[in-house]
């Protein structure tokens, strides 16, 4: 036994000692397997309280959805083209749009890009070229287009002209672009012309009046009288028209001022030029349908 005087780890030695020699396995074995109890119950996870719950936590897959678009609605080459001839019409004739109906559109495939409608003085690709020949209705009228598959282009109305021109129609045709050429001064070099005496030359026109426009006069000369003439009295400018040609009810004329040169000139000019222009009759009247095609300067 520990002994009262003894200092406190001598008796804690002496105990040890005493236990030892008193070995009983029995005894061990239950401390033991107490311990392991106890050690069990310390590790484990403490009890939940009466009525709360665990929380579950649940991982939801993350999913990429495409966002639903509107699908653009197609708009037919054809359907385009319409609208395009319907516009066409309405400026050219001064028709509404609403009342142009379909009577037909034919696919085509155009030898170049010219549609089937060159016109004067214009050079087109040579490239086989899709489109439609579109026939439209606006009451007893009819008008043809021939059309690629981004643009349009007006041939005739009614089939063409009911009779072949005059030669009042070519009067009036060349009155009108003597007109635009030169009182309205779109010709270039047109101020060159001697207002009081313009030659002009009429090549694959025949014979017509002499037109009429105020302050201005005009001498009829052949190609072969304006080189006469300046070999006889010198070099002067003069307006040529010429290249008529019918393409249904339009009529095309090139219209172009020239230096006529004396077969023994000596001076190369850098003057003059012209453009093609296309003439249809409205309400009786030749007038240029549309703004001209091809120009040129000398």
């Amino acid at each position: 036994m520990c002994r009262l005087y003894m200092k406190r780890q001598e008796c804690l030695n002496e105990e040890k000692v005493f236990l030892m020699s008193k070995w009983n396995p029995t005894a061990v074995l239950g401390l033991a397997l107490g311990g392991a109890l106890l050690a069990g119950i310390a590790c484990a996870p403490a009890a939940s309280e009466p009525g709360s719950q665990t929380p579950v936590v649940t991982r939801t897959p993350i999913v990429n959805t495409p966002t639903p678009t509107e699908e653009p609605q197609e708009v037919s080459n054809l359907d385009a083209l319409l609208e395009m001839a319907k516009l066409d019409i309405m400026t050219r004739f001064d028709v509404e749009p609403e009342s142009v109906q379909l009577d037909s559109a034919i696919d085509m495939e155009w030898p170049d890009a010219s549609l089937g409608n060159p016109k004067l003085g214009q050079s087109y690709a040579q490239v086989i070229t899709p489109g439609y020949k579109l026939v439209l209705e606006v009451g007893d009228d009819t008008y043809v287009y021939h059309t690629s598959m981004d643009r349009v282009d007006f041939v005739s109305k009614n089939g063409g002209p009911a009779v072949a021109l005059t030669d009042e129609d070519k009067a009036a045709i060349v009155r009108a672009a003597l007109e635009w050429a030169i009182v309205d001064q779109n010709v270039p070099d047109y101020g060159l012309l001697n207002p009081d005496s313009i030659v002009l030359s009429l090549e694959g026109i025949g014979v017509i009046e002499i037109p009429e426009l105020e302050g201005l006069n005009f001498v009829i000369l052949s190609a072969e009288e304006v080189q006469a003439r300046a070999n006889e009295s010198g070099d002067f400018p003069y307006v040529r028209v010429s290249e008529v040609r019918q393409n249904g009810t339009v009529v095309e004329i090139s219209i172009e001022t020239q230096m006529a040169a004396a077969e023994d000139s000596e001076i190369g000019y850098l003057v003059g030029g012209g453009c093609f222009l296309r003439f249809e009759q409205v309400d009786g009247e030749w007038a240029i349908t549309e703004q001209p095609g091809a120009c040129w300067i000398s």
